[in-house]
């Protein structure tokens, strides 16, 4: 054993500011000053871990200094060092890189900081987890630590640096070894000393200098490295003597102090160190103490609230530091663990009460897989469960066991009180272990669930029943809150009515029950709940509802339509809230979504405005019923504007006239708030029925629509019936005054448009020559106020219309060309045709008189009625004779005309019978023929499904609206394989050869192509000017082809050719204003026949169908649905993000593909 004395050990002008640290090695073992290469003189050998004591001032200098040096090595990029090792038996650190000195040196000083230490049992440094924790909780370090096995070699890592790191990736130590040492050998001594061989280069010359000034202070002050002798000594800072173990000369054995007590190392008095060893037995009971001596004063530890203290420790003081108590419970914990007799999971003492106490060791973790497997490998939350309940009993004892049912009170006790004070979390956890967790669903949660179940309100009823019995609270809110959330209160009120309805030929009349709201009140009341909402989401007015540049000036958009479906006639109206633009935008956006669930905010919102249950809809049906008061509701619709007034959270919305100015609100005579506003020279005033129920003070003119723009929407026979030409919309286009015969005979020929002006026209000449129409006008326009130019060429059934026209044009071109037919049904066909041709005729030469003779009898007629009134005045012989004559001129003439449209009536009628008879004919031979399971039409019908396509999922065995879609965008595949199936199975023939068929299946598949590029261009909202020329190219393409084939042009594909393209540049594109909203409502309505099939009461089943509408289609409620279809989503690997990304650039591909298809479909290069 040693014993030197420590004092300065070299001047401090002996050292130059120029140097490096590193060329100033202070040796704490000797207290030798090596500059640069040590000299033989100057050299010593380093003695390998030594032991020493550190002055308490020490400590906290070098914890400082160490502390104030990896803050500012925070900078730096992140960097892991290895803080201890060994190799060949020599104590290494990497740490010695940064701060300049050598390992030995830099190991002292982590030693003199207490944060290694050196142990006696394997003889060498440690490293001090708990010191380097306080460390960084004492000075609000980032710093980490971490043991981690790499190269084989298992020792503690530090990392320095990264605190500017924004990059939100770990840097961990593996990552850094495997990115640094790729191409190093693997195994071995070489893989153990790899991670040395590259460093990061630091520019830390003036932090290393800075370091060394302080830390040289501390090694070579005289308070530096001192024994602590005595409570005096240490008091008085006079110690000077440090006591070394060394390895020069000395036996370890004769220098064993592991037994030695605090007390007997205290050095006698003077200088004589060599009296500190304990001679003979006595040297057994020496030990050193823990690193980091404790901090002694002139109290002694309380022998009374510290009995085993006192004794270990009788100089300490009344406290001790945090971490010297860390280490002795580290220290206890280790020695239940080694111990063969102790059990580390029975720790526990009693207190002086006689109270017992239990110590579990909770280890501290970092993720719930590292909690987990720790807990099956200690199993200490089941100690602390078996420990924490004084009931000593089977039930506690078998806790551990898994499959065991029974609960323990402390169990009980711990949920109890962390559901108490930690109710969100307690809640999370158990949502994530999958844990019913049973709260109240509030009303916009209960209304979803009900409107995606299609349940009625008994069998809500029910449910709400069984589950409050079941689990002891209710779960679903009081139907009065429903009501609330519906706003039953503000449902605008329905007017029932029935009508008896006797068609011609029946014999018992049909009951026909309907109802019908006002439309502005719809409405009104609708823009009330959604100005409500913006109020209570706090949206700003700038960003709420407003009004936006219509087709005839600023206000909203409007689309109403109707149609007959699924036993009933419904009536709806869809307004637009936002323009043109942002719908197209919105549109975009939904092709990029997933459709799975989720619900589109498309600024628009749809009511049903008239129902009525009926087999068969008729114009005369629709006048008697509802048709007076949905005229009343649009025409007070297009000449009124919208005001809202809101106070605090409420809103009113009421309707006045378009041409009123100056809107104010005010008081009026009893104190209620009244909205004045002037028309021309007049001011009105809310009359007493339309005061506003708002009161106070604050309220203020929200909202202003100027004016509404309607639009009509539906199929082809609705609009017949509405704009009186009921059961002609075959045969009269509703936009302009051509026939069939005519657009069929000549194409885009120029028409007059029809306007309210030219049915009016119409009607009177209707009435005045007492004809059954006149260009299919019978009677007067249901909705007197909306122009048939605002009646859109509706897109769906035009697609279906199409569509279903080209496949039976092919279908009958295989039927008869490639088919194998009989004789008897080849001459039933040509006779067919033969009696088509001659009606077609029949109908074109009475469209010719129509036009030619009908005008001039009338002009005859009126001429006629004047010769006879100026014969009756006449008084000269001679002139009644002249007028007479002229009478009877005119009347034959009249009669010939009249004669000559009675014949092409009937002679037009004669031949459609005749032609009808003989297509009976043709297909009773058809149907005794049948599809046998080798005809080229069954053929064709299998490769239809096999890409999805059911012509028998619709009425007729025609294709629906998804069907048709399907074919389009197949239309290059499908059609391929049918030519091949149809050159396999024909008939052989010489008039017909292969490549007669591939050349006419091509011109189908280019027609079925430029139908599909038109269909899309179609259902485009607000199209671009390239867009628009796409249209066109490709409507002129689909009718260029639809002529070359013969096919017959049908109104819809007249509308096609000669009145989309127009109504699209008008209209700002038709596919917002498509009739699909109308078709989901007949959807819709088998819903709520399933649901309300048990109430026969005509006005309480609809009354409640409205209110379920009004509920399920609240924006809350809306939202929710799309919330839950979200999450029930199944989880995919990639983030929401990224799947988002994934599918819209799949989607921006498709689109591009489709593009460029259609493009070469219309085109012809296809």
């Amino acid at each position: 054993m040693l014993t030197r004395n420590i004092g300065p050990t070299m001047e401090p002008s002996s050292h130059r500011d120029d140097e490096l640290p590193s060329q100033r090695v202070v040796s704490a073992c000797g207290g030798l000053t090596v500059a640069g290469k040590a000299t033989e003189e100057a050299t010593i050998k380093k003695p390998q871990a030594k032991r020493m004591i550190w002055s308490n001032e020490s400590r906290i200098s070098s914890r400082v200094i160490i502390a104030n040096f990896l803050r500012s090595m925070g900078r730096q990029k992140p960097w892991w060092f290895r803080v201890v090792y060994t190799i060949d038996g020599v104590d290494k650190t990497e740490l010695s890189h940064l701060v300049g000195y050598d390992d030995a040196v830099t190991l002292r000083i982590l030693d003199a900081a207490g944060l290694v230490q050196y142990n006696t049992l394997f003889k060498r440094i440690v490293f001090v987890e708990f010191a380097w924790q306080s460390l960084f909780l004492e000075f609000k370090l980032t710093n980490r630590i971490n043991r981690k096995q790499i190269a084989g070699t298992r020792c503690w890592w530090l990392k320095v640096g990264g605190d500017n790191d924004k990059s939100g990736h770990s840097h961990e130590a593996q990552d850094q070894y495997k990115k640094n040492n790729k191409n190093k050998p693997k195994g071995g001594e070489n893989a153990k000393t790899s991670v040395l061989m590259k460093q990061p280069r630091y520019r830390v010359y003036g932090l290393q200098k800075t370091f060394a000034k302080d830390i040289n202070e501390i090694m070579t002050s005289d308070l530096s490295m001192i024994y602590l002798a005595s409570t005096s000594s240490i008091a008085a800072g006079t110690a000077t003597t440090l006591v070394l173990r060394d390895d020069d000369g000395h036996n370890s054995e004769d220098d064993d102090y592991s037994d030695m007590t605090i007390d007997e190392m205290t050095p006698p008095d003077g200088d004589d160190a060599s009296k500190m060893v304990p001679d003979g037995d006595d040297a057994s009971k020496m030990v050193l103490p823990v690193l980091g001596s404790l901090p002694m004063a002139a109290e002694v530890l309380d022998t009374e609230a510290y009995p085993i203290l006192s004794r270990l420790f009788p100089s300490a003081s009344g406290g001790l530091p945090a971490w010297q108590l860390s280490g002795l419970l580290r220290d206890i914990v280790n020695l239940y663990k080694k111990s063969k007799t102790l059990d580390e999971t029975a720790m526990s003492f009693p207190y002086g009460n006689g109270k017992n106490c239990n110590l579990v060791v909770v280890p501290e973790t970092n993720s719930y897989a590292n909690f987990s497997k720790l807990n099956r490998e200690k199993q200490w939350i089941a100690q602390i469960m078996k420990h924490m309940s004084s009931e000593k009993n089977d039930r506690v004892n078998s806790y551990s066991d898994k499959t065991h049912d029974e609960t323990l009170p402390s169990v009980e006790w711990l949920c109890r009180h962390l559901a108490t004070k930690y109710e969100t979390d307690y809640l999370l956890a158990a949502k994530q272990a999958g844990m019913p967790i049973l709260s109240t669903m509030d009303a916009a949660t209960t209304s979803a669930m009900a409107g995606d179940a299609n349940l009625s309100k008994n069998q809500l009823r029910t449910i709400n029943r069984y589950l409050t019995q079941s689990c002891g609270s209710r779960l679903m809110v009081p139907e009065q809150r429903l009501d609330e959330l519906a706003g039953v209160d503000r449902m605008v009120p329905a007017k029932h009515g029935t009508y008896l309805y006797r068609k011609k030929g029946d014999a018992k009349p049909e009951s026909v029950n309907y109802w019908m709201c006002s439309i502005p009140d719809l409405i009104s009341r609708e823009v009330e709940l959604m100005l409500e909402l913006q109020i209570r989401d706090g949206v700003d007015v700038a960003n709420g509802l407003k009004s936006y540049e219509t087709i005839s000036g600023e206000g909203w958009d409007v689309v109403a339509g109707a149609d007959h479906g699924q036993g009933a006639w419904r009536s709806y109206i869809k307004f637009f809230t936002e323009d043109t633009k942002w719908r197209r935008e919105q549109a975009d956006k939904a092709k990029n979504q997933r459709s799975s669930g989720q619900i589109r905010n498309g600024g628009y919102c749809i009511k049903q405005s008239a129902h009525m249950e009926c087999r068969k809809d008729t114009a005369e049906l629709l006048n008697a019923t509802v048709t007076k008061d949905l005229d009343e509701g649009y025409r007070s619709l297009l000449c009124s504007r919208l005001i809202a007034m809101s106070t605090g959270e409420k809103v009113q919305a009421v309707i006045i006239s378009k041409h009123a100015i100056g809107m104010r609100v005010g008081k009026g005579e009893n104190g209620k708030n009244v909205l004045r506003y002037e028309v021309g020279n007049d001011t009105f005033i809310t009359t007493a029925e339309d005061e506003l129920t708002l009161t106070g003070d604050d309220c203020t003119i929200m909202l202003d629509i100027p004016k509404f723009n309607v639009f009509m929407t539906g199929d082809l026979a609705f609009y017949a019936d509405v704009l009186g030409k009921a059961n002609s919309s075959g045969y009269w286009c509703h936009l302009c005054q051509l026939s069939w015969a005519q657009w069929n005979e000549c194409a885009n020929e120029e028409a007059t448009k029809w306007t309210i002006d030219e049915f009016k026209k119409a009607l009177r000449i209707k009435i005045e020559t007492k004809t059954d129409s006149i260009m299919g006008v019978k009677e007067e326009m249901h909705y007197k106020e909306i122009s048939p130019q605002l009646f859109v060429c509706p897109p769906l059934h035009m697609e279906i219309g199409l569509v279903n026209k080209v496949w039976e044009e092919l279908c009958l071109w295989v039927d008869q060309e490639c088919e194998l037919l009989s004789d008897e049904e080849i001459g039933a066909r040509q006779m067919a045709a033969l009696a088509n041709q001659m009606y077609e005729e029949s109908m074109r030469e009475q469209d010719r008189l129509k036009g030619d003779v009908a005008i001039g009898l009338k002009a005859d007629k009126v001429s006629l009625k004047q010769l006879q009134q100026q014969l009756k005045r006449a008084r000269d012989e001679t002139d009644k004779s002249d007028l007479l004559q002229q009478v009877n001129l005119i009347k034959n003439i009249v009669a010939a005309k009249q004669k000559q449209l009675d014949d092409a009536k009937g002679n037009s009628k004669t031949l459609r019978e005749h032609k009808s008879a003989r297509n009976k004919i043709m297909k009773a031979l058809r149907k005794e023929r049948g599809k046998p399971e080798l005809s080229l039409i069954q053929t064709m019908d299998d490769t239809l499904e096999r890409y999805g396509v059911a012509r028998s999922s619709y009425h007729g065995g025609d294709f629906n609206g998804v069907c048709a879609r399907l074919l389009l965008s197949n239309c290059g595949p499908i059609m391929a394989d049918i030519v091949v199936e149809i050159i396999s199975g024909r008939k052989e023939t010489q008039s017909l050869t292969d490549e007669m068929v591939r050349a006419k299946i091509g011109q189908y598949t280019r027609l079925l192509g430029c139908l599909d590029a038109t269909v899309a261009g179609i259902r485009l909202i607000d199209p671009t000017q390239t867009e628009l020329t796409h249209i066109k190219q490709a409507i002129a393409g689909t009718m260029k082809l639809w002529r070359e084939l013969a096919i017959s042009v049908t109104t819809k594909a007249h509308i096609l050719e000669s009145h989309v393209y127009n109504q699209i540049v008008a209209f700002h594109g038709l596919g917002d204003k498509a009739e699909d909203f109308i078709e989901r409502g007949h959807q819709e309505g088998v819903a709520d026949g399933h649901r309300l099939k048990h109430m026969k009461n005509y006005a309480k089943k609809q009354s409640s169908a409205r209110k379920t509408s009004q509920l399920t289609n609240h924006p809350d409620v809306l939202a929710k649905k799309e919330e839950v279809a979200r999450k029930a989503k199944r989880k995919f690997a990639l983030s929401e993000v990224d799947r988002a990304k994934s599918h819209e650039a799949r989607v921006s591909l498709e689109t591009i593909a489709k593009s460029e298809k259609r493009s070469k479909f219309v085109g012809g290069e296809q």
